[in-house]
């Protein structure tokens, strides 16, 4: 009995933690191309976005997938092909369908040594955001004097989930019975 209750215990453990949740790969994903503007250029081929000699632009996709509305963090894959100064940070926005948003920041040079992943916590948390089929927006606002001029290829965008309370509840039976096995 105590064994399949331990059993039941670590199952519930596995299937209650918060899985990350894809976002994007930034590829054509059900006709829904990643749309530049701004003067940006997008090759859905090599998954390569540019910015050359503009003051602003963006990349926005509509991927349709549905995310935790209380993400706490995002995290990004790609590599950094081109940098010749400029504007070094860019955001990567998530829209609902309501318009409500949250975003974090990130830094070119994060993916200068290749592909990299980088986990960036959001700037401000909306309460309002549900994360039903979001929008993702990748943005850098330069000035005429620096303006954002990079090639970076995109691999991935990842919602990074908070875990859960009745995780760390569970968790804590789990160790709490085990401890009780080793006594008897």
């Amino acid at each position: 009995m105590k064994s399949l209750l331990l059993a039941l215990t670590f199952l519930a453990i596995s299937t209650a933690s918060s899985v990350a949740q894809l976002i994007t790969t930034f590829g054509n994903e059900g006709g829904n191309f990643p749309t530049p503007s701004g003067g940006w250029a997008y090759n859905d081929a090599s998954q390569t976005l540019s910015g050359d000699n503009d003051t602003s632009g963006q990349l926005q996709q509509i991927p349709g997938v549905n995310i935790a509305a209380d993400t706490p963090a995002l995290s990004l894959t790609a590599s950094l092909t081109s940098f010749s100064g400029g504007i070094d940070t860019f955001t990567v926005t998530l829209e609902d369908l309501e318009g409500d948003t949250i975003s974090a920041g990130f830094n070119f040079n994060d993916f200068a040594a290749g592909p990299q992943t980088v986990v960036q916590n959001i700037n401000t948390i909306n309460p309002d955001f549900d994360g039903l089929d979001v929008l993702v927006r990748i943005a850098a606002n330069g000035t005429p004097s620096s303006p954002p001029n990079f090639v970076i290829q995109l691999g991935s965008l990842v919602a990074v989930p908070e875990p859960t309370s009745v995780t760390l509840l569970l968790s804590t039976a789990g160790l709490a019975l085990l401890r009780r096995r080793r006594r008897s």
